[in-house]
């Protein structure tokens, strides 16, 4: 699905990732890593949002270089934890934009678009704030627009960017549980995550980014994390077993 080979990229002449290979065809990817580390540039890299200054990214087998805007933004789209409308639309009409990259040249709105729309806000569970303004929502509310807006986009490839930063921990754990739910509904999901127990808790796969280079690339059930995370951050982690599993956390001193 995707696939990057020695790839650098960054902004404005200036390198930010170095030499990154990585590969996902299917499942539910964490990114973590330092303030700084790249993590953002990696997404965005994917997305084509930034320039790749040497190394090749492939989507399906093709290379970037070859996709038009929108036709990749068939095939993946990115949710970031912050959208600022310049009108202030309904929570539906926002949903409904996810439709756009299926539109022509002139809008033709179809009872494929409608069902895409109506299967995307039932599966987020927001049918109850569809006739809100998105103004006047929680800000946790918000973020479960964007993922029905992407849900509607019907796109194969989810690039999240933090989208639990500053939410209480019951909406990031609702956050994560519809990522997962998206996941099995066969869409390759990449989300960078600030909370670090959280990405453990809820991808298959972990990757550690640090001073733009991935530092390890491993399942979330791997022994070896523990040790990973220490080096990826710079200070020690603590083991705990308990009936939920093995949980690792910083150990704050």
């Amino acid at each position: 699905m995707i696939r990057m080979e020695n790839v650098f990229s960054g902004y404005n002449g200036k390198v930010v990732l170095k030499n990154i290979n990585f590969e996902v065809k299917a499942g539910f990817v964490g990114i973590i890593g330092p303030n700084g580390a790249g993590k953002t540039t990696f997404l965005k890299t994917i997305a084509s949002l930034v320039d790749i200054y040497k190394g090749r990214l492939y989507i399906n087998e093709k290379s970037i270089k070859c996709y038009k805007r929108k036709e990749l933004s068939k095939l993946l789209t990115v949710v970031s934890q912050d959208l600022f409308p310049i009108y202030d639309y309904t929570v539906r009409e926002l949903v409904e934009m996810g439709r756009i990259a299926h539109q022509g040249f002139l809008p033709n709105w179809t009872a494929e678009d409608e069902l895409q729309v109506e299967k995307a806000i039932n599966t987020i569970g927001i049918k109850h704030l569809e006739r809100r303004r998105y103004s006047q929502i929680s800000s946790g509310e918000k973020r479960l627009v964007m993922l029905a807006r992407a849900l509607a986009q019907n796109v194969k490839v989810i690039l999240v960017d933090e989208l639990e930063l500053h939410l209480d921990p019951k909406h990031k754990m609702t956050i994560a549980s519809y990522l997962k739910k998206m996941c099995k509904m066969g869409m390759v999901i990449l989300a960078v995550f600030h909370d670090i127990d959280l990405a453990l808790s809820y991808s298959d796969r972990i990757i550690g980014i640090k001073d733009g280079k991935i530092l390890f690339d491993l399942s979330t059930k791997s022994n070896d994390l523990k040790e990973n995370l220490e080096k990826l951050y710079g200070i020690e982690f603590v083991e705990v077993n308990n009936h939920h599993g093995k949980k690792i956390f910083p150990l704050y001193k």
